[in-house]
């Protein structure tokens, strides 16, 4: 709604960060799970500007209206594809940036002697979340094969999809929101982050290797004809 009272790219992406961070904030206030809220929230403004790009256009979307459309303003475009794409960007250089402060908050919250004390548990738990995720990416495979509506993968794409599940932000995010008075509180910080790590260096090793050995593909050269 506020979007469709704005005609500035850098106004509407104000509104996208906005909402990000208040609907965290109004999530928490009520204790229940800011991150999930914040990806919803976006998810269904992204679906009601979809909405509204595709049906802008067309002749009986602006001539019969229903109660719900008028309520949305609806005739009045929230955005453009143009200024759209733009936010897609922005948001991509925001994620860059989010992605290296990953790194920062890893650095500081890494403990050698708590790694070597749990690596047991680490290395299980990581073995364990490893093949839940290649037995789910399987099974999206497997269906993808027989449903239409589903692209199949096949097996170099389960293979991708398996070791590019890497564990981040969310995961450090959640568990740090364990309360101080939980007993295996710093079993749960230790091993999450030792996970954490494990996936961004592993996985992406085997990625690394996959794609460097395994599946070369020609640079194009620009003196072929």
């Amino acid at each position: 709604m506020l979007m469709k009272l704005i005609n500035d790219k850098r106004g509407e992406l104000f509104v996208f960060i906005i909402e990000a961070y208040l609907s965290y904030v109004v999530a928490e206030h009520f204790h229940v799970s800011g991150i999930l809220t914040l990806i919803t929230a976006i998810i269904a403004t992204k679906a009601w500007i979809d909405i509204d790009i595709k049906t802008l256009d067309e002749v009986k979307a602006k001539k019969s209206k229903t109660f719900l459309q008028k309520l949305r303003l609806h005739g009045i475009d929230s955005t453009t594809s143009e200024r759209m794409e733009y936010i897609y960007e922005m948001a991509k250089e925001f994620g860059y940036i989010a992605a290296v402060m990953i790194f920062f908050v890893l650095a500081e919250m890494v403990s050698l002697e708590k790694f070597w004390e749990y690596k047991v548990e680490i290395l299980m738990m990581f073995i364990i979340t490893t093949l839940i995720r290649a037995i789910s990416m399987a099974k999206f495979a497997f269906w993808g094969s027989k449903l239409e509506q589903i692209k199949p993968v096949g097996f170099e794409g389960w293979f991708i999809l398996t070791f590019s599940g890497m564990k981040g932000a969310l995961s450090i995010i959640l568990v740090h929101m364990i309360p101080s008075s939980f007993e295996y509180k710093e079993l749960f910080e230790v091993v999450t982050t030792g996970v954490v790590m494990m996936s961004i260096f592993v996985y992406g090793t085997v990625l690394w290797s996959y794609f460097t050995f395994v599946k070369k593909e020609e640079e194009p050269s620009i003196f072929k004809k």
